[in-house]
């Protein structure tokens, strides 16, 4: 990923564009990509952990919409299952495994 992208993954500001809880819930799934992200590049990295938070990245990304569309309790998810492309199967699927066989990238 280019440098360019990191800092807009990392810094953009999305209250500019999006109602403060949406721009929370976005923000949170791109942190969470974001440590994914360096994660894969620090040689330190546990394979367990970088599974399990791999996981827990997907199930934001999976999160469903609640409530009764058009109502005051209606909130709108995130994305769903057929969103999920296979880099993002890779990543939270088989990442943990290439960190555990060769510990680091190079």
């Amino acid at each position: 990923m280019g440098q360019d992208k990191l800092k807009v993954l990392q810094f953009f500001d999305l209250n500019k564009v999006l109602p403060p809880i949406r721009a929370n819930v976005i923000r949170n799934l791109w942190n969470g990509f974001f440590d994914l992200y360096t994660a894969i590049w620090d040689p330190n990295t546990d394979p367990k952990i970088f599974k399990r938070d791999a996981k827990m990245w997907l199930k934001i990304f999976l999160t469903p919409s609640t409530g009764i569309p058009n109502s005051d309790n209606f909130v709108q998810g995130l994305y769903r299952p057929n969103d999920v492309t296979p880099y993002m199967h890779v990543l939270v699927f088989h990442i943990y495994e290439f960190i555990e066989k060769h510990k680091k990238w190079d």
